[in-house]
């Protein structure tokens, strides 16, 4: 009998020979088998399109870096979100196609730079929003295409810097509600630009501070609602400046204390104030914002006066 067999012909697990060739070929089909799932992974074809169309639960398509343009025109047709975040280019016949989605948000996160051409299809787009978070920068060229979207939202969270020629142009956005929370810095001259925004909100929840000449240009928003939500301070002769705004309201939801110099300055405002932000105000600040004459909204405090409760029911 083989000394490398028992008496039931079993091979023994102490067989080496044996047992490294079942490693070697274990390790050869892991590696085809991950060859093939990264290259599975890597695009959206037309069937994994499809597969999601029929179970979107078991489809994750926010992973692939690459769409073919057929299985973009499946996905179009889809009546709910399209969240392809794991995009890193897109052609303008895919850009094209995708515009058509009328579901609700198409969000296309991983793309860091837009071609003028994709841009402009991607302002043809039919949902309720668009979202570019991935784009940390906009060429003027590239901001005056995307100005053209015509729906409710535009997201660009992810820019970190914009020139005045940029703001310039995404300032003629005439959509609903323009985002652009990722700014924490900018000139007085792109805030100028901004400030002539016409659609119904402006979110610049990236800033958290903000000079009394910042302040004085963006109280010339020509939009409805002005949010600041990033501001954690903000001084008597900025807040007078920002109380000239003529919008319907105003967000500072980032403060978390007020003084009572700029609460009697914000007490100017005309529009509705939200300083949701607060969890306490002092007894002077309170008498300050009595002052006050718009809607206020109030709803981190854990504790009211007499003052403040009848501000917030009239």
């Amino acid at each position: 009998m083989n000394p490398e067999e028992n008496k039931h012909g079993m091979i023994h697990v102490g067989s080496s020979g044996m047992i490294r060739k079942m490693d070697q070929r274990l390790d050869l089909l892991n590696r085809l088998l991950n060859e093939i799932q990264h290259e599975v992974l890597a695009r959206i074809d037309a069937e994994m399109a499809r597969r999601y169309i029929k179970f979107p639960d078991s489809v994750d398509i926010s992973i692939p870096q690459l769409i073919d343009t057929d299985a973009a025109e499946i996905l179009a047709d889809y009546k709910e979100n399209l969240y392809l975040n794991g995009l890193t280019s897109l052609s303008p016949e895919s850009a094209e196609v995708l515009a058509r989605h009328e579901g609700g948000d198409l969000s296309l996160g991983g793309l860091t730079s837009l071609s003028v051409d994709v841009a402009e299809a991607l302002a043809r787009h039919n949902g309720l929003s668009l979202s570019l978070g991935g784009l940390t920068s906009l060429d003027p060229d590239v901001a005056e295409a995307l100005a053209q979207h015509k729906k409710v939202f535009l997201f660009l969270d992810g820019l970190t810097s914009l020139s005045h020629e940029a703001a310039e142009a995404l300032a003629q956005y005439k959509g609903l509600y323009l985002s652009l929370g990722g700014l924490n810095c900018l000139s007085l001259e792109t805030v100028a630009a901004l400030a002539q925004h016409e659609g119904m909100h402006l979110s610049l929840g990236g800033l958290t501070s903000l000079s009394f000449e910042a302040a004085e240009a963006l109280a010339q928003h020509k939009g409805g609602n002005l949010s600041l939500g990033g501001l954690t301070s903000l001084n008597p002769e900025a807040a007078e400046a920002l109380a000239q705004h003529k919008g319907v309201s105003l967000s500072l939801d980032g403060l978390t204390s007020l003084s009572p110099e700029t609460a009697e300055s914000l007490s100017q405002f005309k529009g509705d104030l939200s300083l949701r932000g607060l969890t306490s105000l002092s007894p002077e600040t309170e008498e300050a914002l009595a002052q006050y004459k718009g809607v206020l909204s109030l709803g981190g405090l854990t504790s009211l006066s007499l003052e403040i409760a009848k501000i917030l029911l009239d």
